[in-house]
């Protein structure tokens, strides 16, 4: 569920405050919390009773748990500027798992947190519901999950942009359009694209049809629902589109 919180968000700052009520909600033995500082920000880990993890794992997994989703959900790397630990000195410096993100982790008394700086506040959410459950697949039967390193692609930029029409249940932009918000020629931007292996109407297409599989599935509505959503004139045009994107009808995919 709390995955699910996230990717329905535009912005990595949504996601996060979602992610900190969800835990606020659920109980009070482990606690997510944010705290903003000028060009920065603490996202940290606290436990009612530490003493009872006195390796301090939870936090550690926790803390590279959510800086791993993050990086996912927006598809780049976040990067981290510092990392403090509690529970010092009950292991060497690199066998803690907060040294996956920074091998020069601090000493803290308290503290399980990172510091990020605010200008990832606003990064899109690109990635749906439908890749997680991908990805979580991939990890589970191969052992495999790819992570993003730390550029930014056009390709995501489209993506971002894209996924924010279908939120917000708008047109989706065209090519042109989207090559004026990233003040590119059209030519410039579908050579960028297709330099990383992709083109706009096969990032469209990926995510109706992502969008598509989860309001069909998960949310139960109707084909006419969905079409609708989707910006289809009818529901027998997006039946035809549908099954071109998945090689099933809607109504097959509904009953699986």
């Amino acid at each position: 569920m709390m995955v699910d919180l996230a990717l329905g968000c535009a912005t990595l700052g949504a996601a996060i405050e979602q992610v900190v009520n969800f835990f606020r909600i659920i109980g009070d033995d482990l606690q997510i919390y944010c705290e903003q500082r000028d060009d920065e920000f603490w996202l940290g880990v606290r436990l009612a009773q530490p003493e009872l993890d006195p390796q301090g794992f939870l936090p550690d997994f926790w803390l590279l748990y959510l800086q791993r989703f993050f990086s996912w959900a927006t598809d780049l790397l976040l990067p981290v500027k510092v990392v403090v630990c509690s529970a010092t000195g009950k292991c060497n410096q690199n066998q803690r798992l907060v040294a996956f993100i920074r091998e020069d982790w601090v000493a803290s008394e308290t503290n399980d947190a990172l510091l990020i700086s605010r200008k990832y506040w606003t990064l899109p959410i690109v990635r749906t519901r439908s890749e997680w459950l991908e990805n979580v697949d991939r990890l589970v039967f191969q052992g495999i999950i790819t992570w993003p390193d730390g550029n930014e692609q056009y390709a995501n930029q489209v993506r971002a942009l894209l996924l924010k029409a279908l939120h917000l249940r708008t047109p989706p932009p065209r090519l042109q359009e989207i090559a004026q918000v990233l003040c590119l020629t059209v030519q410039t931007l579908h050579r960028h694209l297709q330099h990383e292996g992709t083109g706009y109407q096969r990032l469209l297409d990926e995510l109706r049809r992502d969008f598509a599989i989860d309001l069909l599935v998960r949310q139960h509505q109707s084909i006419a629902q969905v079409a609708q959503q989707l910006g289809f004139a009818e529901p027998r045009s997006f039946s035809r589109a549908f099954k071109q994107w998945t090689g099933q009808s809607p109504s097959d995919v509904r009953r699986s």
